[in-house]
This record gives structure tokens, C-alpha cells and sequence, in this order.
């Protein structure tokens, strides 16, 4: 209890399943009930990058420029207690063309399109598959838990959410030398598609306001 006094809680079948995520004590016990609990999760990071290019020439007078990069990367890392880890993907596209043109050798021309595309992805998931009793939303895995006085667990509640991020990219650029000076005049059009899915609370949220009434099942608040 709050005085430092152990209390008989009758627990209630509903909150039975939640307490086999704590893991069991491994440490030295500190008396009354408390002892410390070990761990050294696992943090990880995986990153494929790779990259294409091509020059061609096409007649005489005329060059082509193309290029592709690519890059894939994961990492992950664990929640406390280490039952549910966070998990970011991310995947990054650049794409461009372009093409110059010389009509002779003191005017030339360049066109060029470029399309990059960023995708982001967070979510938070339990390590080991859950069962529907840990469910707060039927279909979903668990949420998020929290009491007061013990830290939350649980998955996050601003998971999953997406950035999705689609550039486009016209540009021409039109060169003329006369004698020592030179000429540059070009424009570029660019477009960009910001779109993104936060899905906040889609697992739900149950707030206790005591670790008596989270063992008695007595929820404070609850969010969906």
C-alpha cells in the first residue's frame, strides 16, 4: 500500500493474464515483497543501401544521366519491462534523369526529372504473440496500461503510424556562352504528397489509479 504495508488484493480474472508479462525477479530480494529484476535487451539496427547509375550518349549531341539509390533500414529496440519493443522502418528512394542537349557548342540545353519517395513506419509490438485476453479492442493486440506509481507498458499509444512522403521534380535550364560571358536562365517545378496515418489510441488505453485497483480490475479511464 502507500504506507509501505503489505495488503491482501483479491485479484481479478480479468488482470490474472497481464501479470505474467512482469517478468519474475532474477536479482537480490529487498524485503517486502520487492526484489530487482536483470535484463539486457537487445537493440538492433539494420541498414541496404545500394546505388545504380548510367551515362549514355545518344548521336553526337545529345547526353543522357540516370541515376537510383535506394535505401532499407529497421531498427528496434525494447520497452520495460523488455516484453514489447519499439519498431522503426524506413525506406528512402531517389530517382533522377536528366538530358543535355547541345544544339551547338556555345547553346545548350538541360532537362532533368527527378521522383524521391520516403516511407516511414513506427509501431510498438509485444515479442511474443499475445492472446484475445489482453486485448482492449477486439482484433488488435494489447494497448497501452498504466498505473500510478509503475511505469506504463504495454504497446504504444500513438502506434502503428505511417509518413509517407512523394516528391516530383521538372527542371530545364538553358545555357548560351557569347565570348567571355555566359548565360544561364531555367525554372523547376516541384510537387510533393505528404501523406501520413496516425493512428492514436487505434489499440486503446487503460489508466489504473493504484496498483490496488489495476490487481482489482478497476479501471480509472479508458480510451479508444
Amino acid at each position: 500500500s502507500s504506507s509501505g504495508t503489505l495488503q491482501v488484493v483479491a485479484i481479478a480474472p480479468a488482470i490474472r493474464p497481464f501479470l505474467s508479462l512482469f517478468p519474475l525477479p532474477n536479482g537480490p530480494s529487498l524485503g517486502g515483497g520487492v526484489a530487482l529484476l536483470y535484463s539486457s535487451p537487445t537493440y538492433s539496427n539494420n541498414d541496404n543501401y545500394w546505388m545504380t547509375r548510367i551515362d549514355h550518349r545518344i548521336g553526337e549531341r545529345t547526353n543522357l544521366f540516370g541515376r537510383y539509390v535506394f535505401d532499407d533500414g529497421e531498427s528496434r529496440s525494447a520497452q520495460a519491462p523488455p516484453t514489447f519493443e519499439n519498431i522503426y522502418n524506413s525506406r528512402r528512394q531517389y530517382s533522377t534523369l536528366q538530358a543535355i542537349h547541345e544544339f551547338r557548342p556555345s547553346l545548350l540545353n538541360g532537362f532533368r526529372f527527378a521522383y524521391d519517395r520516403t516511407a516511414q513506419r513506427f509501431d510498438s509490438l509485444p515479442t511474443q504473440p499475445l492472446g484475445p485476453e489482453y486485448s482492449f479492442v477486439q482484433g488488435q493486440t494489447m494497448g497501452s496500461l498504466a498505473m500510478t506509481g509503475v511505469s506504463a507498458f504495454g504497446t504504444s499509444s500513438s502506434a502503428p503510424r505511417w509518413w509517407i512522403i512523394n516528391s516530383f521534380e521538372w527542371g530545364d535550364d538553358v545555357t548560351y556562352v557569347k565570348g567571355r560571358h555566359t548565360f544561364r536562365a531555367g525554372g523547376t517545378v516541384q510537387r510533393i504528397r505528404d501523406n501520413s496515418a496516425e493512428n492514436t489510441l487505434e489499440r486503446g488505453s487503460a489508466i489504473f489509479s493504484s496498483l490496488t485497483s489495476f490487481l482489482q480490475g478497476t479501471v480509472s479511464s479508458l480510451s479508444f
